[in-house]
């Protein structure tokens, strides 16, 4: 990893154990701020962790971040751009987080015009590779 040019993390497994420390004390800061708004914005936090709250909406996406972020890494550090294009697919993960979360709904026009960007991000990686 470098900031400014000059390497600080080097090492594959450095990489991870840093990238997990960030997480660490980024995990460390709102839990204490989730400490906070308890005690002083109750009714509000009430209205969120309510008796009908589902927690896998929680830890669903608090386990793909880390996994995103640490792929994200992995392809700045070795693939680049394309490679961000592939492994990212936020396009995927919007529609289809917000069908399963948000109850949005999906269309046999949506499904097929994510077909064709899914395609035309294959033809990007594909050319990306054999001019570089």
């Amino acid at each position: 990893m470098e900031y400014a040019g000059k390497t600080f993390v080097k090492g594959n497994m450095e990489q991870i154990i840093y990238f997990m420390a960030f997480f660490a004390l980024g995990g460390l800061f709102s839990f204490i701020a989730l400490l906070y708004f308890r005690s002083s914005q109750e009714k509000a936090f009430n209205n969120v962790f309510n008796k009908d709250f589902s927690y896998s909406k929680l830890l669903i996406p608090g386990l793909l971040l880390p996994i995103a972020m640490f792929l994200n890494m992995i392809a700045l550090g070795q693939g680049g751009g394309i490679v961000m294009t592939i492994i990212n697919l936020n396009m995927l993960v919007t529609i289809f987080a917000g069908a399963y979360f948000l109850g949005d709904k999906i269309d046999a026009s949506i499904i097929i015009s994510t077909l064709i960007a899914i395609c035309f991000i294959a033809f990007a990686s594909y050319r990306s590779i054999k001019i570089n």
